[in-house]
């Protein structure tokens, strides 16, 4: 199944975006969108398998101080920025963005994204 058109509209919507992928929590790309003419600083699939490492310890953390599950998280560097934004408990977005990108219209699209990635992933 095909999910690019959600990762797409994402990409696509929001100025400064340059890939999104859809991911597992096992660290396996599902489906991914890169704007065409994103430059990537990285390789987006190695970056996101590195992250989720990072998902597991949050998802410890949040259990064992009760403060519910994680819907979000942004990691601001020199080159990008990265949101991650769970789906489900299996599965969770990626979107890069450049460092002067639209972080607030990506974060709205991707809870859309997500929303309708969920329905279809059940």
């Amino acid at each position: 199944m095909s999910f690019e058109k959600h990762l797409s509209q994402v990409v696509n919507g929001a100025e400064g975006s340059l890939s999104c992928l859809l991911m597992g929590q096992d660290g396996l790309p599902v489906d991914s969108y890169d704007h065409p003419s994103a430059s990537l600083p990285f390789d987006s699939n190695t970056f996101a398998t590195e992250y989720t490492g990072l998902f597991h310890q949050i998802s410890t953390i949040n259990q064992l101080t009760s403060a519910g599950s994680a819907r979000e998280l942004m990691v601001t560097s020199e080159n990008v920025v990265a949101l991650f934004h769970f789906v489900s408990p299996e599965y969770f977005l990626l979107l890069t963005l450049a460092p002067n990108g639209n972080i607030g219209k990506a974060r709205y699209l991707l809870r859309l994204s997500a929303s309708h990635l969920l329905r279809e992933l059940q």
